[in-house]
C-alpha cells in the first residue's frame, strides 16, 4: 500500500514538473514573440532604441530567433537622429548591422513566414553596409545574391555593383550589362534615377556610343528633381558634361560648349572635358583656350591637367606633355604603373 502511494506521488510530481516545464517553454516562446513584435513596432515608429531593447529581450527568451536578429540588423542599419531635437542624422552602425544580419541568415531567415521579404532586406542592407565600409568584394557577394534571387528588386544592387565594376575593377562591359536591367526593376526609385542614367551615359562614353551618351545624359537631366540638383550637384554636372561631349562627338561644338558652360558655372570650375574633341579634330587653338581657362583655378581639376598632357602630346610638345602627366600622377599615383 505504501509503495503504491509512493508511486502515485512520484507520478503526480513528475506530471507537475512536466507541466511546469511545458508552461516554462511556452512562456519563453510567448515572451520571445511578444518582445519581437514590440521591437518591430518601435522599428516602424523609428524608435530605434526601443527596437533594440525589445529585440534583445526577445533573444534572451529565444537566442535562435532569426527574426529578432533581423530586427537588430535593421535597427543598426537605419540612420538615427543625433538627438530628439536634432535634424542631423548619425551614420548607421554598419558593423552592428552586419553582425546581426549575418546571424539571421545563418539561422535561416529565408525559411520563416514571409521569409523572402526579410531575406531580401538583409542581403540588400549587407551589400550596402560592406560598400560603405569599403569592403567591395563582400559587398558584391551580397549584392550579386540580390540580383540572382530577387532580380525584380535589384535596382540598388545593380547600381552599386556597376560602380565597383567600372571604378575599381575596370570591367566596363560587365558594368554596363549589370546596370541596364536596373531600369526594369520594380523598386527603381525616382529620386535616384538620375544617377543611374548618368552612370549609363558614362559607360556608353567609354564605348564611344555618342547616341546613347546623349540619350541617357538628357534623361538624367530631365529626371533630377530641384532638390537633388542642390544636394547631388556632382552627378548633375557630370550629366551636363556628358551631354556636351555627346554633342561635340557629333560635331555640334556650339551646343556642346553651351551645355558644358552650364555645368562649369554650376560647379564653379572648368573641367576641360570638351578639349578632347577639339584635339580629335586638331583644333588645338580652341582646345588650349579651354584647358588654360581650367588651369587658372587655384586648384585645377585633375581632368584639366590630364587634358593639357593629352593636348601637348598631340602637338608633339613632349616636354610639356610629360610635365602635365607628372602633375596628373600626383592626383592618381596608382596610375604610375
Amino acid at each position: 500500500m505504501g509503495d503504491l502511494r509512493t508511486k502515485k506521488i512520484i507520478v503526480i510530481i513528475a506530471s507537475l514538473l512536466a507541466a511546469g516545464f511545458l508552461v516554462f517553454i511556452v512562456g519563453k516562446a510567448l515572451a520571445a514573440s511578444y518582445y519581437y513584435k514590440a521591437g518591430v513596432g518601435y522599428l516602424r515608429a523609428e524608435n530605434f532604441k526601443g527596437a533594440k531593447e525589445n529585440c534583445l529581450r526577445s533573444l534572451y527568451f529565444n537566442s535562435r530567433n532569426p527574426l529578432a536578429y533581423w530586427c537588430l540588423g535593421r535597427s543598426f542599419m537605419t540612420p538615427k537622429r543625433a538627438s530628439d531635437e536634432s535634424i542631423e542624422f548619425l551614420e548607421p552602425d554598419y558593423q552592428g548591422a552586419i553582425t546581426n544580419y549575418e546571424k539571421a541568415i545563418t539561422l535561416g531567415i529565408e525559411k520563416v513566414e514571409l521569409g523572402p521579404n526579410y531575406f531580401f532586406t538583409a542581403l540588400d542592407d549587407l551589400g550596402n553596409a560592406y560598400f560603405k565600409l569599403g569592403e567591395h568584394d563582400k559587398s558584391n557577394e551580397y549584392y550579386l545574391k540580390v540580383i540572382e534571387l530577387f532580380p525584380e528588386k535589384s535596382f540598388f544592387a545593380r547600381y552599386f555593383v556597376s560602380v565597383d565594376y567600372m571604378d575599381r575593377l575596370n570591367k566596363p562591359k560587365d558594368a554596363l550589362d549589370t546596370l541596364l536591367p536596373a531600369l526594369d526593376t520594380s523598386n527603381a526609385k525616382n529620386y535616384f534615377l538620375h544617377r543611374v542614367y548618368s552612370r549609363l551615359a558614362s559607360l556608353y562614353l567609354y564605348f564611344e556610343d555618342a547616341g546613347n551618351v546623349e540619350k541617357y545624359a538628357r534623361l538624367a537631366l530631365e529626371s533630377v528633381s530641384d532638390e537633388s540638383k542642390n544636394i547631388d550637384i556632382n552627378s548633375v554636372n557630370r550629366a551636363q558634361d556628358l551631354l556636351a561631349m555627346a554633342l561635340a562627338a557629333k560635331g555640334d561644338f556650339v551646343s556642346a560648349e553651351a551645355e558644358s558652360k552650364k555645368a562649369s558655372d554650376a560647379a564653379g570650375q572648368q573641367i576641360c572635358l570638351l578639349s578632347r574633341y577639339y584635339i580629335l579634330v586638331e583644333n588645338y587653338v580652341r582646345a588650349e583656350e579651354i584647358i588654360k581657362q581650367g588651369l587658372k583655378s587655384e586648384k585645377p581639376h585633375a581632368r584639366c591637367i590630364f587634358s593639357a598632357a593629352r593636348l601637348y602630346g598631340a602637338k608633339g610638345q613632349t616636354a610639356e606633355a610629360a610635365k602635365y602627366f607628372r602633375q596628373y600622377l600626383n592626383f592618381s599615383p596608382t596610375l604610375e604603373q
